[in-house]
C-alpha cells in the first residue's frame, strides 16, 4: 500500500473500490476523506450498488479541485471553494495579487515564458478557518486582473493548491448620466449620476445659451446629484456642461443641451366697439413677449345662434379687426398663440344697444 500512500501524500485523491478480502485498516489510512464516500467494500457481481455513489464522489473531487470567484465588483470579489478541511484540524491560506506576466528576458532572476504570478511581495494573503468556504477579497483595484492561490493547510493530509484569475469591473465614473428633471421660463434643474461622494471632490458646472452666450459657472457639493440653474432667458437653448473632479486628479466631463420655456405672457386688454347693429370693432393689447399670432373666436349667446362657432387666426403684428354679421349678443375673445403653446385670452359680449357703443373686458 506504499505507492497509494504516496500519491496521496502528494495531493491526489485516492479512492478504493475493494471486492475481495482487505484490510480496512490499511485502507482507510490511505483514502482520501471522507471515507463513507471513497471506501467501499462490494462483491464484484453487486457493482451496480455503488455505480451512483461512486460517480458523485467523483464529480465532487473534480469540483474540489476548481475555486469559484463571484460577486464581482470594482473593487472586490468574493472566493469560493469546496471545504477539504471540514473535520480537519488547519486551515486555508488564500494569496491574492495582480497578475504579473513574466516577460522572456527580464532581469532579477524572473522566470522566461509568460505564466500568471501573484509578484511575489505584491500579493495580499488571508487566513481562514477549516470550516470555512468562502473569503471576500476587498481592496481590489478597477479594471484589474488577480490572480487568487488556495493553499489548504492540515497536518493529516496534504492538498493542492488551487489558482484561478479573476478581472475586477471597470470603475463607473461619474457623471454618466445626465438628466433635464424640470424646465421653466427662466430655470432648468439637472440631475446626474452615480453618485461617488467616496472619490468625487465636488462636481463643476459650466452653462452658455447657445450659440454664443455668457458663459456661467457654478460648484455643487460632492454629496448633491442635482442643481438648479437660474436667472435664464426664456425659449433659449444651453449647452450645460457637468464635469465630476476626483480626489485622484481625474475628471469626467459630460454636457447635454437644456431648454427653457418659453413665456406665454396673457392678453393684457380687449375692447369691443360696436359698428352699426352687427359689426364690432376689436382692438386688444398683449403684455411682454411677442406671440406667434392671435386666435380670434366669436359666437352667438342667445337660443337661436348657440353653436354658431367661427374661428379666425391672424398675424403677430395684428392688434385689431373688425367682425361683421355677428349675431345679437355674440361672444368674442381674443387668445395669444406662441410656439409652445396658447397664452391665456380675454373675452367680451358684444351687445347692439343704440345707447352703448363700447364695450370692456368681461370675465
Amino acid at each position: 500500500m506504499g505507492p497509494m500512500a504516496e500519491l496521496r501524500q502528494e495531493g491526489i485523491a485516492v479512492l478504493v473500490v475493494s471486492t475481495g478480502h482487505s484490510n480496512y485498516l490499511v485502507m482507510r489510512e490511505v483514502v482520501t476523506p471522507p471515507l463513507e464516500n471513497h471506501l467501499y467494500f462490494v462483491d464484484i457481481d453487486d457493482m451496480s450498488i455503488i455505480t451512483d455513489d461512486l460517480r458523485d464522489a467523483i464529480i465532487e473531487i473534480i469540483r474540489a479541485e476548481r475555486i469559484n470567484i463571484h460577486d464581482i465588483s470594482t473593487n472586490s470579489a468574493t472566493v469560493q471553494w469546496r471545504p477539504v478541511l471540514s473535520g480537519l484540524r488547519g486551515y486555508y491560506e488564500v494569496r491574492f495579487g495582480p497578475l504579473v506576466t513574466q516577460v522572456p528576458g527580464g532581469g532579477g532572476g524572473a522566470e522566461t515564458g509568460t505564466s500568471p504570478s501573484t509578484g511575489g511581495s505584491q500579493y495580499q494573503r488571508l487566513v481562514q478557518p477549516a470550516d470555512s468556504s468562502t473569503a471576500r477579497l476587498t481592496g481590489l483595484k478597477p479594471d484589474t486582473t488577480y490572480t487568487v492561490t488556495l493553499i489548504p493547510e492540515s497536518n493529516e493530509h496534504s492538498f493542492n493548491a488551487l489558482t484561478a484569475t479573476f478581472t475586477t469591473k471597470p470603475e463607473v465614473l461619474s457623471p454618466s448620466v445626465v438628466t433635464v428633471t424640470e424646465s421653466g421660463a427662466t430655470s432648468v434643474r439637472l440631475s446626474w449620476g452615480p453618485l461617488q461622494p467616496q472619490t468625487v471632490t465636488s462636481y463643476y458646472i459650466e452653462y452658455s445659451a447657445l450659440p454664443r452666450g455668457e458663459l456661467r459657472t457654478a460648484t455643487v457639493h460632492r454629496t448633491q446629484n442635482s442643481t438648479l440653474l437660474t436667472d435664464l432667458q426664456p425659449g433659449t437653448t444651453y449647452l450645460v456642461t457637468i464635469t465630476a473632479r476626483y480626489a485622484s486628479g481625474k475628471g469626467k466631463a459630460m454636457s447635454v443641451k437644456a431648454c427653457t420655456e418659453e413665456e406665454t405672457p396673457a392678453l393684457a386688454d380687449l375692447q369691443l366697439t360696436t359698428v352699426g347693429s352687427n359689426a364690432v370693432q376689436v382692438n386688444w393689447k398683449v403684455g411682454e413677449g411677442g406671440p406667434s399670432g392671435y386666435l380670434l373666436t366669436w359666437e352667438g349667446q342667445q337660443s337661436s345662434a348657440t353653436g354658431q362657432r367661427s374661428t379666425v387666426y391672424l398675424p403677430p403684428d395684428s392688434q385689431t379687426t373688425r367682425l361683421t354679421n355677428l349675431p345679437p349678443s355674440a361672444r368674442v375673445c381674443v387668445s395669444p398663440i406662441y410656439h409652445t403653446g396658447r397664452g391665456d385670452g380675454l373675452c367680451c359680449t358684444a351687445n347692439f344697444h343704440p345707447d352703448l357703443l363700447t364695450y370692456g373686458y368681461q370675465s
